[in-house]
């Protein structure tokens, strides 16, 4: 069987692919080599002009909040919020009334505002100590393919009960589970593009896991009436629209549901027609839940500083958890 030809040159400002970009949305950058950046690295949403009112990045999660806030009257017209945050001249200012416009409005069934897809290492239980902090009710969910050591559930029992989040474990059967993730090991040998395109956000071994993590979240967050999930994926890693932009691109917030249908789907219907018997750990549910990529909107701290931070709260760091090591 013929292989699907990989170009493993990676962006050099997040580390992506670039083949990704070249396959989905036919953006070259530069040559790859020295200089090669991906075509989210290169959106005018992170020109430099933009980086003056950027700061820290807080401000935005603050605004997306306190539009959830707002009675329906006052969505009619929200540019007045937004220069509270932005000032009218901003280069962005149109890009970020746009997103606004996105933000779901309180339901009264809702059981919490937010779920955050959460994993246990230092990333995810940054952003979920993070948005305890936060005017939100909150709620851990995580998904456990069955992978996961008991270490690694006490450690994330321990810090939910420590900072008063739920933590939800929702856990699929593993023989299942397994027959999928060695399905996930050939996926780059298929003709589909569809299934080649997706496969490349996180590569064959890892999209089973997060195809079946964002399917399970829109059962729950169906179940539940949830208005957001935060995402903790590293910055150059949110192609939640599988479009390579930035979510100050001048969209709004991408639904679970749109996120999983582009994404997950194609594996989903890979499934059922090589592994049946395994393919309804996919299913998935309508779900309009805003999806918030939560490190495109507040700044990462360093990796000491996270770490330190979490165990101030009672977290261990995970064996396979250390300080990211960059190469030029």
């Amino acid at each position: 069987m013929q292989s699907t030809p990989v170009d493993t040159s990676l962006c050099q400002s997040c580390g992506m692919p670039l083949a990704y970009d070249r396959m989905l949305v036919q953006f070259d950058g530069k040559a790859p080599g020295q200089g090669a950046r991906c075509s989210y690295c290169s959106h005018p949403a992170h020109d430099p002009a933009f980086q003056r009112y950027d700061g820290e990045k807080a401000w935005l999660l603050d605004l997306i909040l306190d539009v959830y806030q707002c009675e329906a009257a006052q969505r009619a017209d929200l540019k007045p919020l937004v220069q509270k945050y932005l000032p009218p001249d901003s280069p962005r200012f149109a890009q970020v009334v746009e997103l606004v416009k996105s933000v779901p409005q309180k339901q009264r069934q809702s059981e919490y505002d937010a779920i955050v897809l959460y994993s246990g290492g230092k990333d995810s239980s940054y952003m979920l100590l993070h948005l305890a902090k936060r005017p939100l009710r909150l709620c851990a969910w995580m998904l456990n393919q069955g992978y996961q050591s008991p270490a690694a559930i006490q450690n994330a029992q321990r810090l939910c009960e420590r900072i008063g989040v739920p933590l939800v474990i929702d856990q699929p059967d593993k023989t299942k589970m397994d027959r999928l993730f060695r399905l996930g090991f050939d996926l780059t040998t298929q003709q589909d593009p569809a299934l080649v395109r997706s496969v490349m956000t996180y590569g064959s071994a890892c999209w089973p896991c997060f195809s079946t993590i964002i399917t399970h979240a829109t059962m729950f967050c169906s179940e539940h009436h949830i208005p957001f999930c935060f995402l903790g994926t590293q910055e150059g890693q949110n192609r939640y629209d599988l479009q390579g932009r930035p979510v100050l691109a001048g969209m709004g917030l991408a639904s679970l549901q749109t996120v999983t249908d582009r994404f997950a789907k194609p594996f989903s219907d890979h499934a059922q027609q090589q592994c049946p018997e395994a393919a309804d750990v996919l299913h998935m549910a309508a779900c309009h839940t805003a999806l918030v990529p939560f490190y495109e909107i507040i700044k990462k701290p360093a990796p000491e500083e996270q770490i330190a931070l979490l165990k101030d709260v009672g977290w261990q760091m995970p064996n396979n958890t250390g300080p990211v090591v960059r190469t030029a």
